[in-house]
C-alpha cells in the first residue's frame, strides 16, 4: 500500500466485505461446488470387484481341472501304480 494513512481505512472496507452474510453465503457456495461429487460407477472398473470376480472364476477352473484329472485315466493308472508299488514294497519288507 502506498499511503499508509489509509491502510486502517482499507483494512475495514476488508473486513466489512469478509463479515457481509451475502459474500458469506457465495464463499460458501463456491466451495460446496468445488468439491467433488463421487458418481456411480461401473462395477467392472472397480478393482475391488474385478478382484473377487477373477478370484471366484480362478477357483471354479481348478475345481474343473482337479475333476477332470480325477476323472482322466492315466490319474487312475498312477494311482493304482503307487499303490501296487506300495503293495510290494510291504511285501518285500515283511519277507526280510
Amino acid at each position: 500500500m502506498k499511503n499508509k494513512g489509509q491502510q486502517p481505512f482499507v483494512h475495514s472496507k476488508i473486513e466489512v466485505v469478509q463479515n457481509c452474510a451475502l459474500v458469506k453465503e457465495k464463499i460458501e457456495e463456491s466451495k460446496v461446488a468445488a468439491k467433488r461429487t463421487m458418481k456411480n460407477r461401473n462395477a467392472e472398473l472397480c478393482a475391488v470387484t474385478r478382484a473377487k470376480k477373477a478370484k471366484v472364476e480362478r477357483d471354479e477352473e481348478r475345481a474343473q481341472t482337479l475333476a477332470s484329472l480325477e476323472n482322466h485315466n492315466h490319474f487312475q493308472v498312477l494311482r493304482l501304480h503307487d499303490e501296487k508299488k506300495t503293495e510290494l514294497l510291504l511285501q518285500h519288507d515283511l519277507h526280510e
